[in-house]
């Protein structure tokens, strides 16, 4: 498995999964630095995803270019209420 510097994460609905499996993550697609965000703010199942480059000091950030599917590291369904 490739190491990556940084990992964030990608909240997203049950729809999604399949096509971001296998088509990556769309630019303009948004991030969260810490998995609380991603699930308050895109849903129950969460992307681990690796990155390299610098990331955001904001507690989410946009990718300017498409994502590829080969930096997932993970996907998780949480169980958690979203917070409020």
């Amino acid at each position: 498995m490739k190491r990556y510097k940084n990992y964030c994460y990608h909240g997203t609905t049950k729809n999604n999964i399949e096509s971001i499996l296998k088509n990556g993550f769309k630019k303009r697609t948004y991030f969260a630095l810490h998995l609380e965000d991603a699930l308050e703010f895109g849903g129950v199942y969460i992307f681990r995803v690796g990155f390299n480059s610098p990331l955001s000091f904001d507690w989410q950030f946009r990718v300017i270019k498409n994502v590829p599917a080969k930096r997932i590291i993970s996907l998780k369904k949480y169980t958690i209420k979203k917070l409020k």
